[in-house]
């Protein structure tokens, strides 16, 4: 009974402790919550300290850099002036000559050939060998004019560079003048855009580098490479006068080949032009005959045409006379008897033939017509059309209604047959 007793009186406590109605229990809840308040207020007070302080070390870090770019660069500015000094050109030396405009590219093969000026003694000659445009500039003028491209790509750091160079733009003359207006010479430091260009695209493992391209008819590979000397060897030949021997004729023998291929190139279009040519000629021949018959044809037909014509003409003319003849017939009367007033003509034709025939008085002029066609017709005379006259009176017969008796014809009378048509 005291256990039961006291675990029902635990029980009844512990639920008066968790009622929301417990003065006491209200005020534990509120203590708690301004405890939490209290906690989360102190984290976010550290968390911007943290944040703060952050942001001051990488502001005092990226100081601490910018001071110590600035500190190398006045270091490292008397070894850079040095090195200015000591050799002819630095990459940076001259910004203007960074880039692949046709502008740039052409300065620096200018700045070549005022380097190569300075280095020998035939200066007017090598400007007129070395070439003062662009590489890009220059390959489109190989391939329009089909000249070969010679490219020295010069290496200012390389010990021998300038002798190199010297000896070889000093031997160019060596090219008689109809080599020389086969090539075009590019010379270009590789500290220029142009020259680190050029040394990567034609791919040059040493320096300094020589390099003979041909134009080329395919697309995809627009220079043929022909000649390649670097580094050593190129070194080697050109020591002096005498070890360039052997590279002049490698040139020659490139420009020799290139005069071949150019010959093969101009049979090869004097050929295709003769064919061109013949092919125009047996096209114009076709065409002539081609035309010909058609205007065979033409006249043919329109010959064809007026003939049918002419016949349709003339059967509508057969038909006409015919019809007239047929008029004619049935307009003649017979001859009167001697008792019915009549007229006695005499028709004289121009043949001289003399023909009579009686009418009747009031027969007309066209009854006398009618009479003269049916008469031509039946005896195959010729005549069409006639005039009719009197010689004594002289008087012409043109109106067809006139009757003989008023014509003046009556009794007899003599009328003249004219051809009009003769």
């Amino acid at each position: 009974m005291t256990a039961a007793s006291n675990s029902h009186s635990n029980s009844r406590t512990d639920r008066n402790l968790r009622s929301p109605s417990s003065p006491e229990q209200g005020g534990v809840e509120s203590s708690h919550r301004n405890s939490t308040a209290t906690t989360s207020a102190t984290t976010n007070h550290h968390h911007h300290a943290n944040t703060s302080t952050a942001t001051t070390t990488h502001g005092k870090l990226l100081q601490f850099l910018h001071l110590m770019t600035t500190m190398l660069r006045l270091l490292l500015w008397p070894v850079r002036k040095f090195m200015t000094h000591l050799f002819d050109y630095l990459p940076s030396n001259d910004p203007s000559l960074d880039g692949l405009s046709p502008t740039v590219t052409a300065k620096a093969a200018q700045q070549f050939v005022q380097l190569v000026s300075s280095l020998t003694t035939t200066e007017q000659q090598q400007q007129q060998f070395w070439q003062t445009l662009g590489f890009t500039a220059l390959q489109q003028q190989a391939t329009q004019e089909g000249k070969l491209l010679l490219v020295y790509l010069h290496a200012p750091l390389h010990r021998q560079a300038n002798h190199v160079l010297q000896q070889f733009a000093s031997q160019t003359h060596m090219f008689n003048s109809q080599q020389q207006q086969l090539v075009l010479a590019l010379g270009v430091s590789v500290h220029t855009a142009l020259g680190t260009h050029l040394q990567h695209s034609l791919q040059a493992t040493a320096l300094p580098a020589l390099f003979v391209l041909q134009p080329s008819t395919t697309v995809s590979r627009p220079m043929l490479l022909l000649v390649r000397v670097q580094g050593p060897a190129l070194v080697q030949y050109c020591q002096s006068p005498p070890t360039m021997a052997p590279l002049l004729q490698i040139l020659q023998s490139a420009v020799q080949r290139h005069q071949t291929v150019l010959a093969e190139q101009l049979a090869r279009q004097w050929q295709r032009q003769e064919e061109m040519a013949l092919r125009q000629q047996q096209d114009e021949e076709y065409q002539a005959a081609l035309l010909a018959d058609q205007e065979r044809e033409r006249l043919a037909q329109q010959a064809k045409r007026e003939q049918e014509e002419q016949l349709q003409r003339e059967q509508m003319a057969l038909q006409e006379q015919e019809t007239r003849l047929q008029q004619a017939k049935a307009q003649l009367r017979p001859e009167p008897d001697s008792t019915t007033p009549s007229a006695m003509v005499r028709f004289v034709l121009p043949s001289g033939q003399k023909i009579n025939r009686r009418f009747h008085a009031d027969d007309t002029i066209g009854t006398v017509r009618s009479f003269l066609m049916v008469y031509f017709h039946e005896n195959e005379i010729p005549i069409q059309n006639v005039r009719l006259s009197t010689n004594f009176p002289k008087q012409h017969y043109d109106d067809d209604a006139v009757s003989l008796q008023e014509g003046g014809l009556v009794p007899q009378a003599v009328l003249m047959v004219q051809d009009l048509d003769a």
